[in-house]
């Protein structure tokens, strides 16, 4: 037990019996504590090794275009991935008037449906994560996006894959090594609904947006750059294509009651910002309005990351 003390906290700190303390209280204290840290030890080992691991093991593949040919001017398919920022919490009652879903234009797949966008302007109360329940998905940056990918290419036609699930941990998002295409896993059930639905169309580009839950923790907070990328690797692995436009946001200004929760916001932004991987892209969000809750986007927050992730898309899919 001293050298697993020593190795987190030095020579010089090994716990001694306080005075006026029976020893087996003091060695049960002593005990908790390390064994508490060999807990903690366990856990920088996975994060520094396992995602090492799965990256080196990845093949890059050639750039290909991600769906049949038969489809090549088809659909444009989108897939969201991340949590509650994605799925969105916006109201719809604070949409713009002139807000178009473009019913028929875009569309959503889901579980073998093609569904109508009017799905994504249902109330709900942003309670459910969007595998159990479709009609849950609120005003997120989703149908924003689409709404300004069209407006820029008014002749296509768009599909949104939404795997977002709020309150997910990047962790949660890696792939199961044995079998990518795990739907016990976000990432296998992801996985299989976007390879599903390049029937209908061509897989264009991931949407990305995560990260509230890990600014609670110091080590997934410390790894996230390295997770995320293994995450984005053998996704566009099993898409087949290392070129796939990825664009990623940001987290952004959260409340002073929220910020205390997430005392390891900083670090998680300091990864965002120093992710390295080829044809992606950062939006930042520190300067979008959030709802009264302190953590969540409003409406018009919503609208302009949608916009926002749009600009840097078409920047992306020009190279």
């Amino acid at each position: 037990m001293r050298l697993i003390w020593e190795a987190e906290y030095g020579t010089g700190d090994y716990p001694r019996m306080p005075h006026g303390h029976a020893p087996e209280q003091s060695y049960f204290c002593m005990l908790r504590t390390v064994l508490h840290q060999m807990v903690r030890l366990i856990r920088k080992a996975v994060f520094a090794l396992v995602p090492a691991t799965l990256f080196s093991c990845t093949t890059m593949i050639a750039p290909t275009p991600t769906g049949s040919e038969e489809h090549a001017d088809g659909k444009d398919i989108y897939i969201l991935m991340g949590q509650s920022n994605m799925v969105g919490r916006g109201e719809k009652k604070d949409l713009p008037t002139n807000f178009s879903d473009h019913e028929g234009v875009i569309q959503y797949y889901w579980n073998g449906v093609l569904g109508p966008s009017t799905d994504f302007l249902k109330q709900g109360d942003g309670s459910t994560p969007f595998p159990t329940s479709p009609q849950e998905y609120r005003q997120g940056p989703g149908l924003s996006f689409a709404n300004a990918m069209i407006s820029s290419a008014p002749n296509r036609k768009i599909i949104l894959i939404p795997c977002a699930v709020g309150g997910t941990s990047i962790v949660e998002w890696l792939p199961n090594v044995f079998n990518r295409h795990d739907t016990e896993t976000l990432f296998g059930v992801c996985l299989t609904n976007a390879l599903a639905a390049t029937k209908h169309g061509q897989i264009r580009g991931i949407l990305f947006h995560q990260g509230e839950r890990d600014a609670k923790d110091d080590i997934r907070s410390a790894y996230w750059q390295r997770v995320f990328t293994t995450v984005i690797v053998a996704m566009r692995e099993e898409l087949g294509s290392n070129s796939l436009p990825l664009v990623y946001a940001q987290l952004g200004a959260v409340s002073s009651k929220h910020r205390a929760a997430r005392p390891h916001l900083d670090i998680l932004k300091a990864e965002q910002r120093n992710v390295l991987i080829p044809y992606a892209d950062i939006v930042y969000t520190d300067d979008l309005p959030i709802k009264a809750d302190g953590l969540h986007l409003s409406t018009n927050g919503q609208l302009s990351l949608g916009e926002r992730f749009a600009i840097s898309m078409r920047r992306l899919q020009r190279k």
